[in-house]
């Protein structure tokens, strides 16, 4: 979880004021390490300056995230590999399948594709029903003999 400018704030001034540390950790909602690590970087550095990340670079910008956005919306009934395809098409862009579905689920959608079965009609139905009804008090040693 990324500190903002305006806990770092509250973490810096609440102790100066008295406030204990555990109070200080509930007032932001951080925790009590993350507290001491934005403390301690203030007493280092006079100042409060959020540190650049991990330095991997991301494989998509933010052009990217838009159309996978919109192209599943257009795209509602397409699954996540379609759509991971249509951006490799489309952008040029290589991204894993799971940090695909990841974007997705960050952009509250998800790639939806219909289960494709066969439709109980009325006769398989009643077929059921009478093999039901016909092996209803079978006992348990006769089921490997009826369903192979």
């Amino acid at each position: 979880m990324d500190t903002t400018p305006a806990e770092a704030v509250q973490v810096i001034t609440l102790p100066k004021t008295g406030h204990k540390t555990n109070e200080v950790a509930r007032q932001p909602k951080l925790g009590r390490f993350s507290d001491l690590r934005v403390y301690q970087r203030f007493q280092e550095t006079s100042g409060y300056i959020r540190r650049p990340g991990s330095g991997r670079w991301r494989m998509g910008s933010g052009r990217d995230d838009r159309f996978v956005v919109t192209s599943t919306l257009r795209n509602w009934l397409s699954n996540a590999i379609e759509l991971r395809q249509k951006l490799l098409e489309v952008c040029n862009v290589s991204i894993n399948q799971r940090t695909f579905r990841k974007g997705l689920d960050e952009a509250g959608l998800t790639a939806y594709h219909p289960a494709i079965s066969t439709k109980l009609t009325t006769a398989s139905r009643q077929a059921r029903r009478q093999f039901i009804t016909d092996h209803l008090n079978y006992v348990y040693d006769y089921w490997p003999a009826v369903m192979p």
